[in-house]
């Protein structure tokens, strides 16, 4: 999470460059003052100083890598602890166990492609004692755990991310519709001169970035996708008790593991940089346009 802090951080620094640059600048045409004009010649240096290394630097793309890579194994753990495809309990321990490892690199190799490297070392695969045990318990055990520790707390965690998106999509079109209402009086203030400071720039630049914000986070879309994938997990939850039969118990992880694969597409669709072939399977079109995630930013 560490790239993810330092990429947030210098988007935060650009936008707060630019807004302040472009605050500065309205108060030195008021004032006449050459050191705050010259203050907001620097801010606008920084702000494009920090684009330039965030793009140079390749956080973006470390941020995105480490993600594909954690739901990745996360989803290929589960599938390995209840003996769901390809890891059935056919399978010996030591089979599943090399299955698992290979799986694993071509997770790595994928993602090492994708910057033109190659992986020299082979992946390693620990297993605590839990997944050992419950790889071993019965049907009942492991789908109940599958449930429980997949399904519903998947479940929650894409209700919280459907509350929280609506909740940022009202803020920001307030934040707007605020802002134009601001600039649009700033604006005439200083057409009928009762004011020589020019706020009609800056009010100008807090819509603009807020409407651009707003179209690139898609926060209303992702509220209805996550809200979606959240109820199509209740359902989920409830068909999983019907279940009776290892095969069928198989299929219906395997189903479950690609609506919930629908993340992962997100972040290879949003990955800045060169692509290259994946390795591992993920959901079809049908999936990733019914999960609605796949066109825009992930969000963890």
């Amino acid at each position: 999470m560490c790239a993810k802090r330092r990429y947030l951080r210098t988007i935060k620094g650009q936008t707060w460059g630019l807004f302040l640059g472009a605050a500065t600048g309205g108060v030195a045409e008021w004032t006449g003052i050459k050191g705050i004009a010259f203050a907001s010649v620097v801010l606008f240096i920084l702000a494009v100083s920090l684009r330039v290394w965030s793009v140079g630097s390749g956080l973006q793309r470390s941020w995105y890598d480490a993600r594909m890579v954690a739901e990745s194994v996360k989803s290929l753990a589960w599938r390995y602890a209840v003996c769901a495809e390809p890891f059935e309990r056919a399978m010996t321990d030591e089979e599943a166990t090399d299955a698992l490892a290979r799986r694993v690199q071509q997770v790595l190799d994928d993602v090492a492609a994708k910057e033109g490297e190659a992986r020299g070392d082979r992946a390693e695969v620990q297993l605590s004692a839990a997944i050992a045990a419950l790889r071993a318990a019965s049907l009942p055990e492991r789908a109940s755990a599958y449930g429980r520790g997949r399904l519903e707390d998947q479940r929650r965690w894409f209700a919280g991310k459907a509350s929280g998106e609506g909740r940022r999509a009202r803020l920001w079109n307030l934040v707007f519709f605020v802002s134009s209402g601001l600039a649009i009086g700033a604006g005439l203030v200083q057409a009928f001169g009762w004011l020589s400071i020019s706020l009609l720039s800056v009010g100008s630049f807090v819509a603009a970035g807020s409407l651009i914000w707003i179209g690139v986070n898609r926060f209303d879309r992702q509220a209805r996708a996550y809200d979606l994938l959240s109820r199509e997990l209740v359902v989920m939850q409830l068909e999983l008790n019907d279940l009776s039969e290892e095969c069928r118990f198989s299929e219906f992880v395997d189903a479950a593991e690609e609506v919930l694969a629908g993340e992962l597409i997100n972040w290879r669709v949003a990955r800045p940089g060169p692509s290259a072939p994946h390795t591992l399977p993920v959901p079809g079109p049908s999936v990733a346009t019914r999960a609605g995630l796949a066109a825009g930013p992930p969000s963890r």
